[in-house]
């Protein structure tokens, strides 16, 4: 993974409460993001099953953007599996485009060191969230379809997808993921 950007543990509160101010100001319509309940949606995703929030850091003790990603599916249950990056998220004075980019692309390498073969990589962005929509074609993900009313009556969900072949290791795919 880019140096720059680490996991967040469940623990470690000050990237939390970092990850936590930023869904609080989210600017766009959302069922949970910019509203008060937005701190117990964060931490409940830091204690998610199989995913985390990652951090883009970069000298910086807080994070200035974040992303939680997660496995999605087994796929094939082999040599293919599916994973869902959502909420991506920046600090308002943060250059947030170049940032996300930087952590798109250290979290597919993250996705690929945790179960190396061939990935899909989904992203479901609000219509709303241009910035992220423009770094995520930045980093190589694709529009893949556009939904209707998904979010809410009137608005699109525009859905990114990227399908990334990993170095393929000398030893058997992981067939469960572990986040130590």
């Amino acid at each position: 993974m880019e140096e720059c950007v680490r996991a967040i543990a469940a623990q470690q509160w000050g990237a939390l409460q970092a990850a936590i101010e930023m869904a609080s100001c989210y600017p766009y319509p959302h069922n949970v993001l910019g509203t008060q309940d937005a701190g117990s949606y964060v931490l409940r995703l830091a204690n998610h099953q199989t995913g985390k929030w990652y951090g883009l850091f970069c000298g910086e003790e807080r994070p200035q953007a974040v992303a939680h990603m997660a496995l999605y599916g087994n796929g094939n249950g082999r040599d293919h599996s599916c994973w869902k990056i959502r909420h991506p998220l920046a600090l308002q004075q943060a250059p947030a485009k170049d940032h996300w980019v930087m952590l798109f692309n250290a979290l597919i390498a993250e996705a690929c060191s945790i179960r190396p073969g061939t990935l899909k990589i989904v992203m479901f962005l609000s219509e709303y969230e241009r910035a992220a929509a423009s770094a995520a074609e930045c980093a190589g993900f694709a529009i893949e379809g556009r939904l209707t009313d998904f979010y809410r009556p009137g608005e699109q969900c525009v859905v990114f997808g990227q399908t990334v072949r990993c170095a393929q290791p000398d030893y058997p795919p992981v067939t469960s993921i572990h986040h130590g």
